[in-house]
């Protein structure tokens, strides 16, 4: 009786790691993207002509020529259209209150945002930064969203790309070594990362992207 219980289970793993692995086989398109950008304060007050570089699903994400240009309005808005690579990944969700995940097929986009982060410095005088966060946004069959916000900070090497990881850990937990200084957590936050998938084929995606501006760290 133990050994056919043992084979049992280890028929059942073995049918559940394919089928984790037929839902994990790659499968990308570019889509276009209709984007709604909003930049707000910590109360949600919208800040206009703050500019920022949008870069949705691009192979060459790093490049400081990839992207949307856009400037906030008046609102703090701007809208554009582009195109995006949109893929398929592989996320664990819990199940309810207990231990256990089941693996969940999603619908993946890679976000980076160049953003300006003025800095004060002991001397007095504050210094302005080109800093490019990056963030990915999971959409779930049913229509919800997840993410874990603008999780890392790239700066720009002697080449312009953005390839020097800036500092360790994610959101709250960031740390960064600034000439001495040390920032704590990020300067940005995303508030809204709603990714709508259109009806029909022949019309375009919608992405709802609200980022924050958080106060400026003060030195003591």
């Amino acid at each position: 009786m133990k050994r056919r219980v043992g084979s049992w289970l280890l028929l059942l793993l073995g049918c559940g790691l394919l089928a984790v692995g037929y839902w994990a086989r790659p499968e990308a398109s570019v889509k276009t993207i209709q984007v709604h950008f909003k930049m707000t304060d910590e109360d949600y007050h919208p800040l206009p002509g703050v500019p920022a570089r949008i870069v949705l699903g691009a192979k060459d994400w790093q490049s400081p020529d990839a992207g949307t240009r856009v400037v906030s309005d008046e609102k703090g808005e701007a809208v554009f259209t582009t195109t995006s690579i949109i893929d398929k990944r592989i996320v664990w969700e819990n199940v309810g209150s207990t231990p256990f995940s089941l693996p969940m097929r999603v619908s993946h986009l890679a976000l980076a945002a160049e953003l300006e982060t003025v800095l004060p410095q002991k001397s007095g005088n504050d210094v302005s930064h080109r800093w490019l966060y990056t963030a990915d946004i999971h959409l779930y069959r049913g229509g919800d969203c997840s993410t874990d916000g603008l999780a890392k900070i790239y700066e720009a090497g002697k080449d312009g790309r953005f390839t020097a990881r800036l500092g360790e850990g994610v959101g709250h937990n960031f740390q960064a070594n600034l000439g001495g200084l040390v920032l704590s957590g990020m300067r940005y936050k995303m508030w809204n990362y709603m990714l709508s998938k259109p009806a029909a084929d022949t019309q375009p995606w919608t992405l709802e992207l609200g980022l924050m501006r958080l106060p400026p760290p003060v030195i003591r």
